[in-house]
């Protein structure tokens, strides 16, 4: 039964996300601290899942909006907690008037054919896992948008 109240929040969310035409707030955000802050709260899952997390150490301000950021942050942790094997590496750069976020991990699986597809709502990297619906990065993808981002995926 807790799995479908998950399932049901994952879609109402994404519903939610492509439906609303809410103002985006443009406002001083400390991204690395709230990264670091993201990244606190899954401490534990990290730890129990033996997984290193590398912190950027610089100081970086964007002008966001803090709540989209963090969804987007907490999304895109929730998607390493599931697929990264042993490491999970985080940079913040600043670019001229935009910030570039890189979440690197390793894995085993095999590469997806079409990584950008995995921006797809429904599509995972992984067909045998059953707790994913694919749509985190569906998520992290729109919120990206609406912030008048990119979002990229590649493998190496």
């Amino acid at each position: 039964m807790q799995r479908l109240e998950e399932l049901l929040e994952v879609f109402f969310e994404y519903s939610y996300l492509v439906t609303q035409h809410q103002l985006v707030d443009n406002i001083p955000v400390n991204a690395t601290a709230l990264l670091q802050d993201v990244v606190a709260g899954y401490y534990v899952a990290f730890e129990q899942q033996q997984i290193a997390v590398e912190m950027p150490d610089n100081t970086i301000i964007v002008h966001s909006d803090a709540t989209l950021l963090l969804r987007i942050f907490q999304n895109v942790l929730r998607n390493a907690l599931k697929y990264a094997d042993d490491a999970l590496h985080l940079t913040i750069d600043q670019h001229t008037d935009r910030a570039m976020f890189t979440f690197c991990n390793t894995t085993t699986l095999e590469a997806h054919p079409q990584p950008e597809r995995l921006l797809e709502r429904f599509q995972t990297g992984d067909t045998t896992r059953k707790e994913s619906v694919g749509l985190g990065l569906a998520i992290v993808a729109l919120l990206t948008e609406k912030l008048g981002g990119t979002l990229t995926i590649t493998h190496e």
